[in-house]
């Protein structure tokens, strides 16, 4: 059971000072008198703690979101350098599927590493056009910012991942915006 506020005071109080607490509304005299002050101390440190705002339910604790959740849906943007043209990004679950200028589509699921900087995706490819890189893994980098998601991948099966969001050198670099 969650006591805040005022009950809060009065529950901690009662309970481990083992004697007789009244309790008054702060509206009207602004605090609480002690008659027993065997838990004066304890008492204090409860109204310290309510008062710095320390007394919450776990539902108004913030709720993080996970950078998969925030990829979910469709993406639209460009490829920087080589190849240019519009690009569409479609992630449902951890399935990802790419589509840019034709013939260039691949499809496959994407594996997120978000406690290294900067933040890892591994893509591995399940259909393609380009028959070598089914079932190879295109080792990329990302961030989020709002609603700009960028991703640098090394090309599928280099075992080297790219550390600059930066084109060039093997490296494509993505920068597309959620719809």
């Amino acid at each position: 059971m969650v006591y805040c506020g005022e009950a809060a005071i009065w529950y901690v109080c009662r309970e481990i000072g083992g004697g007789t607490f009244f309790l008054y509304n702060k509206g009207r005299n602004n605090g609480m008198i002690v008659k027993h002050y065997s838990g004066i101390v304890i008492c204090l440190a409860a109204i310290m703690v309510v008062s710095v705002g320390g007394c919450r339910s776990k539902s108004e604790d913030p709720v993080e979101v996970s950078d998969i959740d925030k990829l979910q849906g469709t993406w639209v943007g460009t490829e920087t350098g080589n190849n240019g043209g519009q690009w569409t990004f479609v992630i449902s679950g951890t399935e990802i599927d790419v589509k840019g200028p034709e013939p260039e589509a691949y499809s496959g699921t994407l594996k997120l590493n978000a406690e290294v900087e900067p933040k890892q995706a591994d893509f591995v490819i399940e259909k393609c056009e380009i028959e070598k890189y089914v079932g190879t893994t295109s080792l990329s980098i990302y961030k989020i910012e709002g609603d700009t998601f960028t991703m640098a991948g090394n090309e599928p099966g280099s075992t080297v991942r790219p550390v600059l969001f930066e084109s060039g050198g093997g490296t494509r670099l993505f920068v597309l915006t959620k719809q």
